[in-house]
């Protein structure tokens, strides 16, 4: 049933029209009376305030589901078979997909599948190979930065948004090496990289990994005052909720640093499972999430006895915690 909401006054002249969740404010002048630029500017204060609250009244705001879709990180082969069970997209790897480091015809056959099935690959990760150093005395950015445009480039002809910049073996700073200028290093790549993904429609999200994999980049403050420093729109964050709950970062330091969110994965604490394997409460971590303003995708990162049996109690568990948050 169709809900209609009128409020009329006499005194400001406003109207305020709700159909079926939607606020639609007209601010009404009465002819006989003129009002003064003062008490016209108080009257569409008032209307804002009023279409900002009929918005949230009649759920405005929350027709649609804070966590827009979810996927799972794997061969885009699993696409046809993870959409019957309500996955929208997949998220690949870098190098199994895009292989930067080979010519365009062994990628050929790949990409005209993709293209041909409508198979969202909506983002890749394993980035740049441990043997392309980002950070450390033996850093090659010209090589990193050649590996990452052939990377940008592929990514833009199958329509992949970001590019998942974790890459463990390429950041950590050698032992010995000096920690300032490893992250000057660090942000200068990032400063030339960032520009090179703009150009092809790709973002890089930089992910925040659990100290057992890199000594550098481990939080989510620690990544978002890395973007802070190289300030540039393509350049993003991934939050990992595994790594997270591994290094022991609070619901709190998610919330500080949710303007810099792109993009997230998701995994058990424990053995790295699939959502719901072991029971894990992710409520803490989305409410935060939630809270930081995060309106985007959630991609499985997990372990799987069997996915294609697991993967809709999978999905369904992980909603059930999305929407208490």
């Amino acid at each position: 049933m169709q809900n209609v909401v009128n409020a009329a006054e006499d005194q400001g002249g406003i109207l305020c029209k709700t159909f079926a969740g939607e606020a639609r404010i007209a601010v009404l002048m009465n002819s006989t009376h003129q009002h003064s630029r003062r008490q016209f500017l108080k009257s569409a204060s008032v209307s804002a305030m009023a279409w900002m609250g009929a918005g949230k009244l009649f759920g405005a705001e929350s027709d649609q589901p804070w966590l827009t879709d979810y996927g799972v990180c794997t061969s885009y082969k699993n696409f046809a078979m993870l959409k019957q069970h309500g996955y929208g997209y997949i998220e690949d790897s870098v190098g199994r997909l895009l292989k930067p480091d080979r010519p365009d015809s062994e990628v050929a056959d790949d990409f005209a599948k993709i293209r041909n099935q409508n198979i969202r690959v909506h983002a890749c990760n394993s980035f740049i190979p441990k043997t392309l150093k980002s950070v450390g005395s033996k850093a090659n950015h010209e090589a990193v930065l050649k590996h990452a445009d052939i990377t940008f480039q592929r990514a833009k002809q199958i329509g992949i948004k970001g590019i998942v910049f974790g890459s463990s073996g390429s950041r950590s700073i050698p032992d010995g090496f000096d920690r300032k200028t490893a992250e000057a290093q660090f942000v200068a790549l990032l400063k030339k990289m960032a520009p090179l993904a703009q150009a092809q429609g790709v973002e890089v999200w930089l992910e925040p990994l659990r100290k057992k994999e890199t000594n550098f980049i481990n939080t989510q403050l620690e990544g978002a005052a890395i973007i802070d420093q190289v300030g540039h729109p393509s350049l993003g964050m991934v939050c990992d909720f595994y790594h997270a709950a591994c290094n022991g970062e609070t619901p709190d330091e998610i919330l500080k640093a949710g303007k810099h969110i792109r993009h997230c994965h998701i995994a058990e604490k424990e053995k790295r499972t699939a959502p719901g394997m072991k029971g894990d409460d992710f409520t803490p971590y989305l409410s935060a999430l939630k809270k930081s303003g995060y309106r985007g995708t959630m991609s499985m990162e997990c372990g799987w006895k069997n996915m294609e049996k697991q993967a809709t109690e999978v999905r369904e568990y992980l909603e059930k915690q999305a929407t208490k948050a």
